[in-house]
């Protein structure tokens, strides 16, 4: 079996500083996205107005919340989806919290079966989507609120989909070890026959040895 590197084999023994990383990275994108005005005159803009003390807040505490992602994820998908909630009926600007609830479902359909990753899934979209049409400014068709329905939904099928790879990987490595098993144990048994058949060849050679001496002495 080949190695890992070290600093990927540090991560893997260290799933919480991986997962520290990632909440990082969500919570740059996260802040990121907040600062970004979509409707500007030319497209996507950077703009200098304060998201609001409440987006940070709750784009922090969503960050934080997924360092935990993998210890307690049904938990951590409960805190996000909170935060999504609370931020998406409040008034103001709206800031991308949804997306620690996105990865937060991702993990828990990467982790758990498939009737539990759909009925997150659903509820979680159902709720974050009817939080956004009723606390948000545009129509139930606007776009926002059916990407945010495409985004759990999304990330609910990836971690589904990641989850059956890792169950057939893991089916396969199972079966080639059985198989390792009974070929050793096969090698074993086959080895035990063949030193009864050769003792049971001296017996009867040492036994007839034997006749042939007590004829020989009589």
């Amino acid at each position: 079996v080949k190695p890992l590197p070290a600093g990927r084999a540090w991560l893997h023994h260290h799933p919480l500083a991986l997962d520290a990383i990632l909440a990082t990275g969500v919570l740059v994108c996260m802040t990121l996205a907040a600062y970004a005005d979509p409707k500007g005159y030319h497209g996507r803009i950077w703009a200098v107005p304060d998201p609001g003390t409440l987006s940070i807040v709750l784009i922090v505490l969503g960050a934080v919340c997924l360092v935990f992602r993998r210890r307690v994820p049904m938990a951590v998908l409960a805190a996000t989806g909170t935060l999504s909630f609370v931020e998406l009926i409040s008034d103001g600007r709206r800031a991308p919290v949804a997306m620690s609830a996105v990865v937060a479902l991702y993990t828990v359909a990467s982790t758990t079966d498939r009737p539990t990753t759909w009925r997150a899934g659903l509820l979680t979209g159902a709720v974050l989507t009817a939080a956004a049409v009723i606390g948000g400014p545009w129509p139930w068709y606007a776009q926002e609120n059916i990407g945010l329905f495409a985004w759990t939904g999304m990330a609910a099928a990836a971690g589904d989909a990641v989850r059956s790879r890792r169950a057939f990987v893991r089916a396969i490595r199972e079966r080639a070890e059985r198989a390792e098993r009974t070929r050793e144990e096969e090698a074993r048994r086959r080895v035990a026959e063949e030193r009864l058949r050769i003792a049971r060849d001296l017996h009867d050679v040492v036994a007839h040895h034997i006749a042939l001496v007590n004829v020989q002495a009589g």
